[in-house]
């Protein structure tokens, strides 16, 4: 059981990463393929992926619902949830508080995202805190 949950987190991660990849944090209209960030959602907060970081988290916070880019030919959505979403296990880090700040495992490295009602002020001290 415990080696069937870490192949669906291994490759959830690496499908994360992937989608990370692909999907870049651009927000503009630069003409990519994609222009949605991934989003986390927990109850009714959503968190924004905002850095990749190396720093280990010191504990599992929740499962969480993951988005995925809607990025049709004539409908850009942005990132959506819909009906049966992907989740994914977070945890929290040193010094912040799992309501701001939660983490997921990339194959080798840990996608952090943040609480989208944090100000950019605090986001950027959260990004550079933690990259």
């Amino acid at each position: 059981m415990n080696s069937a949950r870490s192949s669906v987190a291994w490759t959830v991660g690496v499908g994360l990463f992937g989608l990370v990849a692909l999907v870049g944090c651009t927000g503009d209209d630069s003409g990519a393929t994609a222009d949605c960030d991934v989003l986390l959602r927990l109850d009714d907060t959503q968190y924004r992926s905002v850095t990749v970081t190396d720093q280990e988290p010191v504990q599992e916070y929740a499962t969480v619902e993951l988005s995925r880019c809607d990025d049709g030919d004539t409908d850009q959505s942005g990132a959506v949830f819909g009906d049966d979403p992907d989740r994914v296990q977070a945890w929290t880090f040193d010094g912040y508080r799992g309501d701001v700040v939660l983490g997921v495992r990339l194959a080798d490295s840990w996608q952090v995202f943040v609480d989208e009602s944090v100000t950019q002020d605090e986001r950027e001290r959260i990004v550079a805190d933690l990259s």
